[in-house]
């Protein structure tokens, strides 16, 4: 064979090999694909049904802190002063007509109130000045009890200090009724305005009379009262023998 027909034989054969394959990858495409269908398909069916869902999470927003960019917000964030939240006003629906005389009738009866409180404060300022010290002490201890307040114990004092504050007391009494007196406005009746009155102790010693009856210079007089009452003790005690 000369080298001629040589190359005429392999051009020859690449021709064929070149119209054939083609057709075999067509075929073969064709083969593989219809498989993998089946397998995704039969795939997707035992997911759904069978094999948890994997759900992935990731939190790495969450962490990251927002940059300051610029360095005036950092000079601000470092500064320490504190900014004023700018508050957005929340419009308010309109009043009907019924609402609005409602609120009107509403501060109608606060004004009242309002009056009627500055007059009755006037008017115990009013008997306030007007009362003795010791009805103002009795009026205040009374407002006192009404709003639920309660006395404390009494603070114990050494016997000088108390005799020392019950002196001066005295002289306080003294020095306001000579004042008084001075003025031309003391009259007896109005004596325990000025000076605190004590109760006279009774003497309670019997004496020759064993405390029955009174006796006026020589002459013991006894009532009736006392002589029958002394019948009874006596008749009492012989029943008791």
């Amino acid at each position: 064979m000369s080298w001629q027909d040589l190359v005429a034989n392999v051009k020859a054969n690449t021709a064929r090999s070149s119209k054939t394959i083609p057709a075999v990858k067509r075929k073969q495409s064709q083969s593989t694909a219809a498989p993998a269908t089946k397998k995704s398909k039969v795939s997707d069916k035992t997911r759904s049904s069978t094999g948890p869902q994997v759900v992935v999470f990731d939190d790495s927003t969450l962490l990251s802190k927002t940059p300051i960019d610029s360095r005036s917000s950092k000079r601000a964030f470092l500064s320490g002063k504190v900014f004023k939240e700018v508050t957005v006003e929340e419009k308010k629906p309109a009043l009907t007509e019924k609402e609005k005389e409602l609120e009107e009738e509403n501060e109608q009866k606060d004004l009242e109130l309002k009056e009627l409180l500055a007059t009755t404060r006037l008017l115990e300022e009013y008997q306030k000045e007007e009362m003795s010290g010791k009805e103002r002490r009795k009026h205040m201890m009374g407002k006192l009890d009404d709003l639920g307040v309660k006395g404390g114990p009494k603070e114990k004092r050494a016997l000088p200090m108390a005799l020392g504050m019950q002196n001066k007391a005295k002289e306080r009494d003294a020095k306001r009724l000579q004042d008084a007196k001075d003025l031309g406005i003391y009259d007896k009746s109005l004596k325990h305005l000025y000076v605190k009155q004590t109760k006279k102790k009774r003497d309670r010693d019997p004496g020759i009379t064993n405390g029955i009856g009174r006796m006026k210079g020589a002459m013991l007089t006894i009532k009736k009262r006392d002589i029958s009452r002394i019948q009874s003790e006596g008749t009492k005690q012989r029943r008791r023998k």
